[in-house]
């Protein structure tokens, strides 16, 4: 979840478009 983590701080758009 680190990663995820990180990708969610730096595009949230791409992190809901994976776990819309």
């Amino acid at each position: 979840n680190g990663i995820l983590s990180n990708k969610q701080q730096e595009n949230p758009f791409w992190w809901n478009a994976n776990h819309v």
